[in-house]
């Protein structure tokens, strides 16, 4: 009886303990279920926030453009809110297609419009937006940039803020960029502002066409293998002072004549207010046993009378 006695309080002290298990494992998986069910709330509220608030953005703003990556384009860290940044608004152009029409005219030899070119001026009334020049321009001045520049026409219009502000009113976040493929270059000292999406309220919209230095990376160039002729003595002229010549010229690019064509034009534009002279083309063409002849249309800026500071250059480019 004794022994079955004590087998029978250890049962009762088993049971019991098994049952203080059962308790605590069940409390435990309330407690979880509690906590796990807090934690989902919580971010089923994350969530419903973000939606909600890109509703709102999407519902007053337009995306505009999206950055598209380059591995040699480092992202470094965000842009400092108070760096002043140029941005460059893109007026929306008008009457675009028609004046695709009318290229197409003057282009075409057997259309009537042939050759009847328009000029600065007439582009530009065509395509100038002046309601939409406006708009841009007071909305940004309302928001606090400064406009530093407008073209003639005001299809660009440059402003100036502080990054913080930008960041705001485009709704985007500008970080510093670093260009590996300018590594070597002095504009590598200074970093390039961009951001990675902008996007403006719809009644800027409708006026811009683009706005850059938010999203645009710079292009890379990649130079082509050119063709090297090695310079030797044999294509250099026989004087003493070698000279590059006409033959060497021609020997270099492969020109098989030195007469020109009426059929071909080519202008050429001076910036110095330079003259040339008809009678040193002359003396040149002479000089090399080139066909004799003369520049067409100078629109006055030939001379009898030159010196080094009036026609140098402008006698050279003439000449070539």
């Amino acid at each position: 009886k004794n022994k079955g006695s004590v087998f029978g309080v250890e049962r009762i002290l088993l049971c019991g303990v098994f049952r203080l298990l059962i308790y605590l494992l069940h409390y435990y998986c309330i407690l979880f279920s509690s906590f796990s069910f807090i934690l989902d709330m919580m971010f089923v509220c994350t969530i419903t926030i973000s939606v909600v608030a890109v509703g709102v953005v999407a519902a007053t703003s337009t995306v505009m453009e999206s950055r598209i990556p380059r591995d040699s384009l480092i992202r470094l860290r965000p842009s400092s809110s108070s760096h002043l940044h140029e941005l460059v608004f893109s007026i929306r152009q008008k009457n675009l297609i028609e004046l695709d029409r009318h290229l197409q005219e003057i282009s075409s030899p057997n259309n009537p419009n042939y050759q009847k070119w328009l000029t600065f001026d007439e582009v530009g009334t065509w395509t100038s937006n002046p309601s939409g020049a406006i708009a841009v321009s007071k909305w940004l001045l309302n928001e606090g940039a400064s406009i530093t520049w407008q073209s003639i026409y005001k299809d660009y219009i440059k402003a100036v803020a502080p990054i913080a502000l930008w960041e705001r009113i485009l709704n985007c976040s500008f970080f510093e960029f670093a260009d590996l493929t300018t590594a070597n270059d002095s504009s590598s000292a200074f970093p390039l502002h961009r951001t990675d999406q902008y996007w403006l309220p719809h009644h800027i919209v409708q006026h811009t066409h683009a706005v850059f230095n938010t999203v645009q990376c710079p292009l890379v160039l990649h130079l082509k293998n050119q063709f090297k002729i090695p310079i030797t003595n044999r294509l250099r002229s026989t004087s003493s002072n070698s000279y590059i010549t006409v033959p060497f010229l021609n020997k270099l690019y492969n020109v098989t004549t030195n007469l020109g064509s009426s059929q071909q034009r080519q202008s050429v534009f001076e910036t110095n207010s330079e003259q040339f002279s008809p009678d040193d083309l002359y003396l040149f063409q002479r000089q090399f046993n080139l066909p004799f002849q003369t520049v067409e249309d100078p629109f006055g800026f030939s001379t009898q009378s030159c010196t080094t500071s009036t026609c140098s250059e402008g006698n050279f480019t003439c000449s070539i």
